[in-house]
């Protein structure tokens, strides 16, 4: 793990994948790398910043440098390390960061448990799976359900915390004004500076201005 310029970049041998997060001096940040044996990922604050496919490098013997690529050196301070002998998720990555964001919308379960809930950042937190390019169905597990007349966009079955979009996922979206422009909105969700972080289009895509994380994977 090291610092190209003022990029974060995380390496195995001559592999390596590179954040598309840069960082600024004065300030901490929480950065991640991980190795699942197909993947090579790096997370900035939590948020993932880049991957790279990297499928020779499982189980192979290398130095390990933090804060330096062999050669050059991080010019600052390193705190809390902790190294890993299995990937880490996104949600386990969000929570070891205990980073702080505020809930906007959330869906309770009959235990009046929180099953789903977006921040104010756009970020989706499910007990469950996302399953894109489903078949939402409703059955009787207390679920909630978005509907475009007669058309079930997306269901949560609120026992176990998964949902089924008919649509796809789109994450870390940004150009919010031009879905609302066309009118291809069905179900949106905003924060407290009225600003979009979440929308359901007619076909049940979903837009998110954050990521998904989800506990069940």
């Amino acid at each position: 793990m090291c610092l190209n310029y003022d990029t974060p970049a995380f390496y195995i041998n001559d592999s390596e994948v590179v954040s598309n997060i840069s960082i600024e001096t004065g300030q901490w940040y929480h950065i991640v790398g991980t190795y699942d044996g197909s993947d090579l990922k790096i997370y900035v604050n939590g948020y993932p910043a880049g991957e790279e496919s990297v499928t020779d490098e499982y189980g192979v013997k290398t130095p390990a440098f933090i804060g330096s690529d062999g050669g050059y050196s991080f010019d600052g301070l390193i705190d809390d390390v902790h190294v890993y002998n299995y990937a880490l998720d996104r949600l386990m990555i969000w929570s070891l960061g205990g980073f702080e964001t505020t809930s906007v919308f959330t869906v309770k379960n009959s235990l009046s448990e929180d099953v789903v809930t977006i921040d104010d950042e756009g970020n989706l937190f499910l007990t469950g799976y996302l399953t894109e390019y489903g078949t939402p169905i409703a059955t009787a597990n207390d679920e909630f359900i978005i509907m475009y007349q007669n058309y079930k966009m997306s269901v949560t079955d609120c026992s176990t915390g998964n949902m089924t979009i008919a649509g796809c996922l789109t994450e870390d979206y940004d150009d919010f004004n031009t879905l609302l422009q066309a009118g291809y909105q069905e179900f949106v969700i905003i924060n407290e500076n009225e600003e979009v972080v979440a929308l359901f289009d007619h076909w049940g895509n979903l837009f998110l201005s954050g990521y998904v994380f989800e506990e069940g994977n």
